[in-house]
């Protein structure tokens, strides 16, 4: 038969000097627990059963100390220092610059002028637009830049009204960070926003412009196929450039819409980090290891959602990349006890800003 799993998150605050342990066991496994640091371990006694999670050099244990854990249903929540010890030394962190993104990576490719390309249903390879070259390929100014056309003005004329519609060449490629905009006058029909063979959605109809997807579809240049992104990997497109907008985002709620439903992510907490672990119950040694999550709040509504009055950046994403971080915000919530999993009226999670 094979072992339970046992996963373990440890959310760490360099500034306020605690640390957050959440293990998540077995529902087989239950039973007092006692725990204590030894060396740069943390062991967990468990009835009969010790486990040891052993901490990266970048945190520092005081050796001999011992903590009072909170046992709620099949989880371990540990808070080092606990509430009631005056001392700060208990465990110590390092100061860790903040460098959520490389700025050369996380982005869908683009093609090239003077080239021949095909796009194809990423599902099932159909055909939507064939043999176009284009003449020119550039970058739309940002996701949202409708909604913020209605601040622009003219530097010329002053605050004369300006055009705020994009009236596309039919040779070129206009792109977002995660998707690619195309003039409707390269279709001798309408646009297709589904597959023709299997009704897949591939993008979504503006004013002068139809948006495909980049995870729904599929570039053939010169018989070499170029790979889509997943919708996940599309979804961190979008959030990287939500985030690049302004250097410091902690604070910040951005809402990603697809048709009626929404999802706003309320970016909280103060340049902290996670490490995570997992095990099977008879591996009674853990390696904590860093990772790039970072503490988010999160609300998904269908219907419901208003615009709120304060600062809210609003973006649009495919039904799918909504879907699969939804999925994924609500994996990383139950890794937590059920007591640890809302504020008010949003849910905790974890989100790792790399795709």
């Amino acid at each position: 038969m094979e072992a339970a799993a046992i996963s373990i998150l440890c959310h760490v605050h360099p500034q306020l000097s605690i640390a957050n342990i959440y293990v998540k066991l077995p529902e087989t496994l239950k039973g007092n627990v006692t725990c204590w640091v030894k060396g740069n371990s943390l062991h967990l006694q468990i009835n009969n059963l010790e486990f040891k999670l052993n901490f990266p050099e970048l945190v520092q244990l005081l050796d001999g100390t011992s903590f009072q854990p909170t046992v709620e249903d099949n989880y371990i929540h540990l808070r080092m220092p606990s509430n009631g010890s005056n001392s700060i030394d208990l465990i110590r962190f390092p100061r860790l610059k903040s460098d959520l993104f490389d700025k050369d990576k996380n982005k869908m490719w683009t093609p090239q002028t003077g080239t021949k390309n095909n796009v194809k249903c990423n599902h099932c390879s159909t055909v939507l637009v064939e043999s176009i070259e284009f003449d020119r390929v550039l970058p739309l100014p940002g996701d949202s830049w409708s909604e913020a056309a209605s601040d622009w003005y003219c530097h010329l004329h002053g605050d004369t009204d300006v055009h705020k519609k994009l009236t596309p060449r039919r040779t070129d490629c206009l792109y977002g960070s995660s998707f690619y905009s195309f003039p409707l006058n390269i279709f001798n029909s309408s646009p297709p926003t589904h597959c023709p063979n299997c009704q897949s959605q591939v993008g979504r109809l503006n004013d002068d412009t139809i948006n495909f997807w980049c995870h729904s579809v599929r570039w053939s240049v010169a018989n070499e196929e170029m790979k889509a992104p997943t919708a996940l990997q599309a979804f961190h497109f979008t959030l990287k450039e939500a985030l690049n907008e302004q250097e410091s985002f902690f604070g910040r709620k951005l809402v990603f819409k697809s048709g009626n439903e929404a999802l706003t992510i309320w970016l909280v907490g103060d340049n902290g980090f996670t490490m995570e672990g997992a095990s099977r119950s008879e591996d009674l040694s853990v390696d904590l290891v860093k990772g790039d999550k970072q503490r988010v709040l999160f609300k998904f509504e269908r219907d419901q959602y208003k615009m709120p009055s304060t600062n809210v950046s609003e973006h649009v994403v495919s039904g799918m990349m909504l879907q699969d971080i939804v999925r994924l915000l609500d994996e990383s919530c139950l890794l937590l006890p059920p007591t640890c999993r809302t504020v008010n009226d949003f849910s905790i999670g974890f989100l790792s800003f790399s795709a």
